[in-house]
Formats: structure tokens, C-alpha cells, sequence
């Protein structure tokens, strides 16, 4: 055998050595196709060695056409391990929530020492509303509490009876005599229709009964009733045959009069106001809420009244309305109060001091007002967790009463609120949790 052949066999050799082996590293390389999973979050898929993200774990490689179940057995993890992993999950996943949902953080001693910060427990119990409103005196304006005098009909007037503003005067009592041709001759044209009727009545035998139930004699003296002249006046017409030249006006309502615009001897036009009278018996008070107070103010509630003429009494009113509309210019709703005023203390005009109380329905937790931190239209609170650490939680008010408030979310009976020290608080909540973000945070206040 030549060099030359020798040679040659030795490379075809090597040749096939070298596909035998490459094919050999390919068969084990396709054996060895698969992926990296996490046993405890089967979900996590990697194609490289690595720790789950979720529980740390070391991720286990599963060879193609192999399930995870059966690859279980072969696992590197201890079942003491596998459940010291779940405990951290759980562990990371209540505090990803409560991240979530309120914000955390935590003072060195040191700073809560220096920090002045004091709390209060919430409390669960029944939230009385004392709000207090500035309101005013007015005329009660009801048909028998304020009556404006006029006629229906010009005439002069002869008799004066009111001599003053002030004047007390009974219902039924005699104010003015007022001269009217228009009245005289409604006057003088009944007495013709009765006494012609009555003769003829009378001639025929009827009865009396029969004489004023008589069309005509209905119609002249339903006349003289709708230009108010009294019945009275005119039975004196039908006993004494004759009209007189004055007709009498008398007070519908007893009260005070309260506006006097005539004097004896003046004319007067149909329609003209000639006196006012008011029973100031019964008095209106005015006061004026905002939005925020309209749910605890309604008909029928009973306030409490004080007036500074009168330091040591307490009068009672009834909200007898509540206006169905807000005052666009000062933004409030009126309200108002009706209220006995029998021994006649309160005058028309006077300012008053209107003490409203109302209960909530129902138990709510209540909080010290200063615990509270504004903004914008949101409000906050801090909670004391122990130990240095507190939450921020936002709340919502419902009422405020005496330094105190009523809220309904994300607070519960004997949580600590932080009621001094918020602002410090503020600050270093913002700037941890700037830094925990990575990005400036706006304040909560």
C-alpha cells in the first residue's frame, strides 16, 4: 500500500467520523428541545434558565412531550420549600393590594418622636347635627295673618277710626266712613227694589221667605256685597227704609296696623292701599342653608330660636317651607319658619339665632374634624397601623357637628386617625412614595 493510499483512507475516515459525531450532537440537541416552567405558577414559560417572577423559585426544564406532572417526581424543590414559596406569594400579594388600594409607610423612632403626632379612635354610634343659622323676623303672610285694606270703589273719607301706626284693633271694629256715589246709589236703587217687592209680596199674602229669595232683590243686594258693603248695613237699610250718606269699613282679621297711607278727609282711588294689619301672633322666620345642609333640614323639623332682646328664652318653630329653588346670586336655599309668637316679644325685623338639630339614621363612625385633610373635594385621614406605621385612606363625610364628623367608607370602630402631625405626615408619605414610584407625586392636601 503506497503513502498516497494511506493517506487518502485515513481523510475519507476522518470524514465520517466527523458527520457520525455532528449527527450524534444533533440527535441529542432535538432529545434535548423543551422549555423552563415555574411547578408552582405553570403559567411563567421561559426559554432560558431563570427564577420565577412571581415566587422566586428556580424554573424547571421540561423536555418536549413531557408534562409538567410527570416531571414532578424529578423536581429539585422540597415540599417544605414549595410551601415556603406559597407563603411568600400570599405574603407579596396582600401587600401588591394594599399598595394598591391605600398607601403605607413608616416613621424611624426618632422622627415619631419628634413628630408631636397624637390620634383618636373611631367610634360607632348615633351623629346628632347641631348646625347653627343666622335668620331674620318677618310678617306671617298667611290670608288671616296679614291683610291689606282697600276698596273697590273712590270715595272720600269722612270717618277715621285709626289714629295711629301701632294701633291694636279688634276683628269686626269699625276703621274708616267712606263717602261713595257709586255705593249710594247701589244703596238707594236696593232699598227701591225692597220696598216695591215687599208692598207687592205683601198684597199677594206671600211671606218673607218668599220676598228675599226674589231674583231681583237677590241680584241688587249681591251688588252691594261684592263692593263690600256689610250685611250687616244693609239689614239697616231693609229696617230702617233710608241708605245713609257714609259706608263703614270694618277689620276682617284682629291685629295691629302696621301701615297707614290715609288721613280723614282724603280721596281714595279703587284699589289704593289704605291700611295694613297684621296678627303678630304668628310670626315667620327666614334663614338661608346651603347644598351641603338641604338633607337635614325638611317640613315639620322643630328648631330652636334665640334672640339676643331675649338671652334666657328659648322660643320653638316648625319649618313650615322649604324653598324648591336655590338663589342663584348667593347660592342658598331659603327656608322657612313659622312660629307662635303669643306674648308678642318678637317683633318684624329682628335678627335671630336658629339652632337645627337632626339626627342621622342609623350608628356611623365618627371622627374628630381635625383629622381631617382636604383636597379639593376629596378628603383624607391618616391611620395609625402601630409601631411607626401608618395608611393614608380616603373618605367620605356625610355631616359635620361640634368639631366632629360622620363618614361611611374605608374606616372602621376603634381605627386610629391621626388628629395632629398630618402635615408632617403628608410630607414624608409624598416623599417615599415619590421615591418608591420613581417619580414625583402631587400632595395629598
Amino acid at each position: 500500500m503506497t503513502m498516497k493510499k494511506l493517506i487518502y483512507i485515513i481523510y475519507v475516515l476522518t470524514i465520517v467520523f466527523l458527520i457520525h459525531f455532528a449527527c450524534s450532537e444533533k440527535e441529542k440537541k432535538i432529545e434535548e428541545t423543551g422549555y423552563y416552567t415555574c411547578p408552582m405558577h405553570p403559567q411563567v414559560i421561559e426559554n432560558k434558565p431563570g427564577r420565577c417572577p412571581i415566587c422566586k423559585m428556580h424554573l424547571k426544564f421540561i423536555k418536549s412531550g413531557e408534562s409538567l406532572e410527570e416531571s414532578h417526581e424529578s423536581h429539585n424543590h422540597s415540599d417544605e420549600e414549595i410551601q415556603k414559596n406559597k407563603e411568600i406569594e400570599n405574603s407579596e400579594s396582600e401587600n401588591t393590594s394594599t399598595k394598591t388600594s391605600n398607601f403605607q409607610f413608616s416613621l424611624s423612632a426618632a422622627a415619631l418622636g419628634n413628630a408631636g403626632i397624637t390620634t383618636s379612635p373611631a367610634v360607632k354610634k348615633e351623629f346628632e347635627i347641631n348646625s347653627v343659622f343666622s335668620g331674620h323676623v318677618d310678617y306671617n303672610e298667611g290670608p288671616q295673618n296679614l291683610v291689606v285694606i282697600s276698596t273697590k270703589y273712590d270715595g272720600w273719607i269722612e270717618t277715621l277710626n285709626v289714629s295711629k301706626e301701632g294701633q291694636y284693633i279688634k276683628k269686626g271694629e269699625t276703621i274708616f266712613g267712606i263717602y261713595s256715589p257709586q255705593i249710594l246709589a247701589a244703596k238707594e236703587e236696593y232699598l227701591t227694589t225692597f220696598q216695591s217687592l215687599k208692598e207687592i209680596f205683601h198684597g199677594q199674602g206671600k211671606s218673607s221667605k218668599d220676598l228675599y229669595a226674589d231674583p231681583t232683590l237677590v241680584s241688587a243686594r249681591r251688588k252691594l256685597l261684592y263692593l263690600d258693603v256689610p250685611q250687616s248695613q244693609i239689614n239697616e237699610i231693609e229696617t230702617e227704609n233710608k241708605v245713609t250718606r257714609t259706608t263703614n269699613f270694618k277689620s276682617p282679621i284682629t291685629g295691629t296696623v302696621v301701615s297707614k297711607n290715609m288721613l280723614q278727609g282724603a280721596f281714595i282711588k279703587s284699589g289704593q292701599e289704605i291700611l295694613r294689619i297684621a296678627d303678630l301672633s304668628k310670626l315667620w322666620v327666614y334663614i338661608h342653608i346651603f347644598e351641603k345642609d338641604l338633607a337635614f333640614v325638611s317640613k315639620g323639623l322643630l328648631v330652636n330660636i334665640k334672640s339676643a332682646a331675649y338671652a334666657q328664652k328659648d322660643f320653638t318653630g316648625k319649618v313650615d317651607m322649604v324653598y324648591p329653588y336655590l338663589d342663584r346670586k348667593t347660592k342658598d336655599i331659603k327656608v322657612r319658619i313659622e312660629i307662635d309668637n303669643k306674648e308678642n316679644l318678637l317683633k318684624p325685623g329682628m335678627f335671630v339665632e336658629v339652632n337645627v338639630n337632626k339626627k342621622l339614621k342609623g350608628k356611623n363612625i365618627i371622627i374628630p374634624e381635625s383629622s381631617l385633610i382636604f383636597s379639593g373635594e376629596k378628603k383624607y385621614v391618616f391611620v395609625s397601623l402601630g409601631k411607626g406605621k401608618f395608611e393614608i385612606r380616603p373618605v367620605h363625610t356625610l355631616a359635620f357637628s361640634d368639631g366632629f364628623a360622620a363618614v361611611e367608607n374605608n374606616l372602621k370602630e376603634k381605627d386610629l386617625v391621626v388628629t395632629n402631625g398630618q402635615f408632617l405626615l403628608d410630607s414624608e408619605a409624598s416623599l417615599k412614595e415619590a421615591l418608591q414610584k420613581g417619580s414625583p407625586k402631587e400632595h395629598v392636601h
